[in-house]
């Protein structure tokens, strides 16, 4: 681990995503690049969309086979199995990074 700091967000492929990866942009002004991981929280393939969005905003993505939603649960343990943050976040996939919020 190292001192990134490091934000998972479940998705169930709302259009809201980018929003919610938008709003993270600041945090780069500040000198803060946070490893961003997006975990599908479905048992049913994204559309490709998703995908795509992470592509463009440069964030991991991993689709997990949990045959229950859990309220996001068992993705949000993947992603913080797999995060290299010493500080770990989480937020929805339909909410937003409010500046501060993460210092």
């Amino acid at each position: 681990m190292s001192d990134l700091l490091t934000v998972v967000i479940p998705t169930r492929g709302r259009e809201t995503l980018s929003r919610c990866l938008e709003s993270m942009l600041p945090k780069y002004h500040d000198g803060i690049k946070p490893e961003i991981i997006v975990v599908a929280d479905t048992y049913e393939p994204l559309l490709s969309n998703v995908e795509a969005i992470c592509s463009v905003y440069e964030v991991k993505y991993f689709e997990v086979n949990v045959q229950t939603h859990n309220w996001g649960y068992p993705q949000l343990q993947v992603g913080y199995d797999i995060a290299h943050g010493a500080f770990i976040a989480n937020i929805g996939d339909d909410d937003i990074y409010v500046p501060g919020a993460f210092t």
